[in-house]
């Protein structure tokens, strides 16, 4: 069962203009009560394509050229907090990892920041 953390592959997931459908790598963000009751799930995209300096609804996950033990990400990433995205859970192709605490308590943060921007 997913829970908020996870870090899993979509299924043809669109970029944020609508185009270029592929399995993307995403972080769950829906609430504990809100994967209870089902529905679609309430994900952000993982990106490699990072600006410099990162934008404030970019926050990066660790991730080690091996594969990081927790998170299963082997590149420099960031999930893109804009690109909130409500997808069905059979879409989820695997779970890879977890974020840990810490970035998903910026995450969470981010989010409340762009709702309370009118965003997403």
């Amino acid at each position: 069962m997913a829970e908020q953390g996870d870090i899993v592959i979509i299924v043809d997931l669109l970029d944020p203009q609508g185009r270029n459908p592929k399995d993307r790598a995403c972080v769950i963000v829906s609430t504990p009560e809100q994967i209870a009751v089902g529905g679609p799930l309430d994900v952000v995209a993982i990106t490699t394509v990072l600006p410099d300096p990162l934008p404030f609804d970019h926050v990066p996950l660790p991730w080690h050229a091996q594969r990081h033990p927790r998170t299963g990400l082997n590149k420099r990433n960031a999930a893109v907090c804009s690109w909130l995205v409500a997808v069905d859970a059979t879409r989820i192709a695997r779970k890879i990892g977890h974020v840990p605490r810490t970035p998903l308590i910026k995450i969470n943060l981010v989010l409340e920041l762009l709702r309370a921007e009118g965003q997403p």
